[in-house]
């Protein structure tokens, strides 16, 4: 059995497919494409993939992984020319890599994410005074010790709500004005069993009068490295 890795961009009607539409979508596309994919046994087989950790859903990526089993070698090119070929619209493959042996799975690798927020404000805002009250804005927020949110607990005896602080989760950030009215606003956040944050859970914290765009999931990392680096164009 051969592993290998891919890295796929997620955007437009896609971003809204949850994680286990797209574990569907994604199975009638390897059976489509006729590689030698691996199956499970049983009376319903299943493509052997493993995803990386689960996309909110509306939010876009550049940076989304799932680890896909063949049964034969393959050819990288041969691979990702034959799934983009059948993939549904807003799915791309990016980039792929044969696997070593014991190499850790997705779920234990990843444990940082960047998120690029595109806001769309007054062109007023982009003078340099406003520029300055923008960083004044984030170093202000930067040095707050806590950034509440309430989350639900799921289910269970401890079904309700808890009261969570997201600083510890929020690592760093930088801004820029891209062009006049838009904003362009970069932040790593943490992931793994220490916790995470969700990019919506962050809006609150920003002036109301800055209107989203949209978000992307721009990087995964694992100890300082960049998941299966690769270099994202949609054309």
């Amino acid at each position: 059995m051969h592993k290998y890795r891919f890295r796929y961009a997620k955007f437009g009607p896609a971003r809204f497919a949850s994680h286990l539409d797209l574990g569907r979508a994604l199975g009638r596309a390897l059976r489509r494409t006729g590689l030698p994919v691996a199956y499970s046994q049983g009376f319903h087989p299943l493509p052997k993939m493993a995803f990386g950790p689960p996309l909110p859903v509306g939010v876009e990526s550049d940076a989304e992984f799932v680890d896909i089993a063949f049964t034969g070698e393959l050819a990288a090119a041969e691979i990702v020319r034959r799934l983009n070929a059948v993939l549904p619209a807003g799915l791309v493959v990016t980039g792929v890599q044969k696997l070593p042996p014991k190499t850790p799975s997705l779920m234990g690798l990843v444990d940082r994410f960047t998120y690029i927020f595109f806001f769309i404000i007054s062109p007023e805002d982009t003078t340099a005074w406003a520029k300055e009250k923008t960083a004044a804005f984030f170093a202000a927020l930067w040095q707050k010790e806590e950034l509440p949110v309430v989350r639900k607990k799921k289910g269970g005896k401890e079904s309700g709500e808890k009261r969570v602080n997201l600083r510890p989760f929020w690592y760093n950030y930088n801004f820029s004005f891209i062009e006049q009215g838009l904003l362009q606003v970069v932040v790593d956040v943490a992931y793994g069993p220490q916790g995470t944050l969700r990019p919506d859970e962050l809006l609150p914290f920003f002036p109301a009068g800055w209107r989203l765009q949209k978000v992307i999931r721009a990087q995964a990392w694992s100890r300082g490295e960049p998941v299966l680096p690769v270099a994202v164009h949609r054309g």
